[in-house]
């Protein structure tokens, strides 16, 4: 029943007291719940000793989480100074197509980072913001990579614009089960 949770992205880490198990065969169970159209899962599990998993986890933890956070916040700030400039000279287009790139980005680093359920949204909307997101960010990218090089492609530049508008139709639009 959603919200689910968004922690997928999120090492965990548990430890379990020596009184708790016991000598031959012992069961963990552990209960995944997730939209089956996601591919989610438990991914690997690692068991062993406190002095062996904890650097594991402080690994993964580092490689899952921390580093996207870096990311966010220095996509983030690059975005809105990029912003700014574009704000204070609007003829040079290169800030505002990096800006936007940088704000797709972010957009979907969040929902990366994002551990609850934000605007009351279940999983799958929050997957069809990201695949307009990652679409947007792949098209103002190449928007942003064309003005640096002082290039514009007015026909390509329009035909890929349409083709953002009709694919994030289709992404809002296309039934939960597929």
């Amino acid at each position: 029943i959603e919200p689910l949770s968004r922690s997928w992205n999120m090492p965990r880490y548990w430890h379990l007291p020596s009184s708790s198990l016991q000598i031959g065969e012992n069961t963990i169970w552990i209960r995944v719940i997730a939209v089956p159209t996601q591919g989610s899962g438990l991914g690997e599990v690692k068991l062993g000793l406190k002095e062996d998993i904890l650097p594991l986890y402080e690994n993964a933890k580092l490689y899952h989480r921390d580093l996207h956070f870096f990311n966010l916040i220095f996509s983030l700030a690059m975005g809105i100074i990029a912003g700014l400039v574009w704000i204070f000279h609007k003829k040079d287009k290169t800030f505002g197509w990096f800006a936007l790139s940088s704000i797709t980005w972010v957009i979907l680093i969040l929902s990366i980072l994002i551990t609850e359920s934000i605007f009351s949204l279940d999983t799958l909307e929050i997957a069809r913001l990201n695949i307009i997101a990652l679409l947007s960010y792949s098209i103002f990218s190449c928007f942003y990579a064309w003005r640096l090089a002082n290039r514009k492609f007015i026909r390509l530049e329009k035909t890929m614009l349409f083709t953002l508008m009709i694919m994030s139709i289709m992404a809002l639009a296309v039934p939960n089960t597929y």
